[in-house]
């Protein structure tokens, strides 16, 4: 009895010294509050000094993606350009239609390149184009390219060049006022600045226009990364200028403003062109948690200053924006080394899938299995071809760098290697440790089914031997008793006839 009510005192005292605990974070944390209201007011001061001059404009001129059609996905890209009545090829209605080349090159496994036009909204003038569908928010028109560079793979360059009022999008996010609010957290609270809610906002900024733009390709013309929930690894590119400021001048800023917010203050990872004079290139295969993501930026009045680009348009965003038809082939190679990458992660996630794999349930391993067969049999039709292919499209440098632009660090070719070089040999030299890797995942699939089944047929084998004894079992009980029934009948019979 005692002992019981000792325990009782005890876990009384732990409720209490728990509630006491809250109670005293509680205190602190409304301290804190009280005590904030300076650092809260220091901390919005951000607002101001990350907004955006009244003479800087920053304009997302376009926006590109890439969709890559493999073997499964051919005969669904030609039906969808008939039934879309987007068949026909740029220009002359005597030009052959889009479908008949993409059949034609794919049977002869040869290089090609074709500009497929633009895609307009219905009822618009635009010149020789017949290709019209309603367009994603803000966009004006859609310009197609077609690469073939691989023999089963068929590429199509996606370029969204929007309406003047929509390229000022990031602008709009970094203007806003946003107050510094706090967050409770263990021992304290934790201050959420204007900074940081404008990183935020301009990370939302871009999803969402990339995933108008996504949804729009998985509408109309999908492929393997909308065919194959794989919308977060869809290769993006931007084009975005700036009036006043120019990017990556490795200025220190304090406190941070919207060229820190931008992250276009630090050139380490910024390439430049000759052939782009006064853009800079960057690219990630992970940035802030979207697809992967390639940018090109600059100072609007340094872009190609020297270049008279009267022929490219009316106006200043549209001859840059028409000029950069020509970096869809460096876009496309990008494209390549972002599905390797992708086609890598898929095969390693497989592989770590089927180590987790427990034989001895052999009902939740069968199961497992049967999913893993369908994710190897796409991967059957894929990987092989493109890991081959690809290493043959590399090791030609001709082909590889025709039709792309090249880049240095710093521009300084001597002590830098070129951008699309570097991309190459490690293209050549991952491309057959692709295709090990995807083997040793196969094989070893393989084994753990056999594995699997050996101990289902084990089981069955064991299970079928106890039906069979039961059955056995069951038959002499029932020859048993009709014995036992005969004789009684017989008794029965003869008693009936002794007493007639």
């Amino acid at each position: 009895m005692l002992k019981l009510n000792i325990q009782k005192s005890v876990k009384k005292l732990v409720i209490v010294r728990c509630i006491m605990a809250k109670y005293n974070e509680y205190k602190n944390y409304k301290s804190l509050l009280r005590n904030s209201a300076e650092s809260i007011e220091f901390y919005n001061q951000e607002n101001e000094a990350s907004k955006i001059p009244e003479d800087e404009r920053i304009r997302q001129h376009c926006l590109w993606l890439m969709e890559v059609y493999p073997p499964e996905s051919i005969n669904n890209l030609i039906t969808r350009l008939v039934r879309l009545n987007w068949d026909c090829s740029i220009g002359l209605s005597l030009n052959p239609k889009i479908s008949d080349i993409v059949k034609k090159v794919r049977e002869q496994n040869s290089y090609s390149w074709h500009n497929l036009g633009h895609v307009i909204p219905p009822n618009s003038s635009f010149f020789l184009e017949t290709k019209e569908s309603n367009l994603p928010e803000g966009v004006k028109c859609v310009k197609l390219t077609m690469a073939h560079f691989l023999g089963s793979f068929t590429i199509l360059v996606f370029q969204f060049k929007f309406i003047e009022s929509y390229t000022l999008e990031y602008e709009k996010a970094i203007n806003k006022y946003y107050p510094t609010y706090t967050k409770r957290i263990k021992k304290g609270v934790s201050y959420v600045t204007p900074f940081n809610q404008k990183l935020e906002a301009i990370i939302n900024t871009r999803q969402q226009i990339s995933m108008n733009c996504i949804n729009w390709i998985k509408t109309n013309l999908p492929g393997y990364y909308t065919s194959n929930e794989l919308l977060n690894k869809m290769p993006i590119c931007e084009f975005i200028t700036l009036d006043k400021q120019v990017p990556f001048e490795n200025k220190i800023h304090f406190p941070m403003g919207y060229i820190d917010l931008l992250k276009l203050a630090y050139s380490q990872d910024a390439w430049i062109s000759e052939d782009l004079d006064g853009m800079f290139f960057t690219y990630s295969n992970l940035k802030d948690g979207i697809n992967p993501y390639m940018l090109l930026v600059g100072k609007n009045s340094d872009i190609l200053k020297d270049m008279d680009l009267k022929h490219y348009g009316s106006n200043r965003s549209e001859q840059l924006v028409n000029y950069l038809k020509y970096f869809d082939g460096t876009l496309v190679n990008f494209c390549l080394f972002f599905l390797h990458q992708t086609c890598l992660g898929q095969v390693s996630n497989l592989r770590d899938d089927l180590s987790n794999i427990i034989v001895k349930q052999v009902n939740k391993a069968n199961s497992h299995l049967f999913k893993y067969a369908t994710r190897i049999a796409k991967l059957d039709s894929f990987i092989p071809y493109f890991s081959s292919e690809l290493k043959k499209y590399c090791e030609s440098k001709k082909f590889f760098l025709h039709n792309s632009f090249t880049f240095y660090k710093n521009n300084k070719k001597e002590n830098n290697q070129e951008l699309l070089n570097i991309i190459r040999q490690s293209l050549i030299d991952s491309s057959d440790s692709l295709l090990t890797i995807y083997n040793n995942v196969r094989q070893s699939f393989d084994t753990t089914s056999k594995i699997v089944n050996s101990i289902s047929n084990e089981k069955l084998s064991k299970n079928s031997l106890r039906l069979q004894i039961a059955i056995l079992i069951f038959a002499i009980i029932t020859l048993l008793l009709n014995s036992s029934v005969i004789s009684i009948l017989n008794k029965l019979l003869k008693w009936i006839i002794s007493n007639l």
